[in-house]
């Protein structure tokens, strides 16, 4: 019996050294798992944004976005407004370029030396120089009438109306 109780206490020492050890490699798997979790909490923690952070910025997102659509509002009336002008500009261009034709069509028609070939046919001023030359002759200044006594009020001054089209 003696036996039997040194081969169980043997039994018993080499049971309780097992289970040791096995527990002991249970406490090293769960410290490595408590390990990556930490340095996983870390890492997460380094990628993210605090929920204050997060709510700013999805604030100042949504006023970006409202500005956006007022600067796209604003620019569409202002491109509008350009077109319109263009169109005007384009309008008066037409304008201008006809009155144009009928000032040079008039001038023409009231100058006939001017389409008359220089006297002499040295390197003289051509055609549009004789139509500036006469363009620029200043006529003398209308003799001065001293008004009667009689009449102080002055007669109404001539309206100048221009002529403007917008077709």
């Amino acid at each position: 019996m003696a036996e039997a109780a040194a081969v169980a206490v043997a039994a018993a020492g080499e049971t309780h050294s097992v289970v040791h050890r096995q527990l002991r490699d249970i406490v090293l798997v769960q410290q490595r798992k408590i390990r990556s979790f930490g340095e996983m909490i870390r890492h997460r923690e380094e990628e993210s944004v605090s929920r204050e952070e997060f709510e700013d910025v999805e604030k100042e997102l949504e006023n970006e976005r409202l500005e956006h659509v007022k600067t796209k509002a604003l620019l569409s009336k202002e491109s509008e407004k350009l077109q319109f002008a263009l169109g005007e500009i384009e309008i008066l261009m037409k304008q201008l370029e006809r009155e144009k034709k009928a000032f040079e069509n008039a001038f023409v028609s009231l100058s006939p030396e001017s389409t008359s070939p220089p006297p002499h046919k040295d390197i003289g001023p051509g055609p549009v120089d004789v139509q500036l030359v006469q363009l620029l002759q200043v006529p003398p200044p209308p003799e001065i009438v001293p008004m009667p006594q009689e009449s102080k009020a002055l007669p109404p001054a001539p309206s100048f109306q221009p002529r403007i089209h917008l077709w």
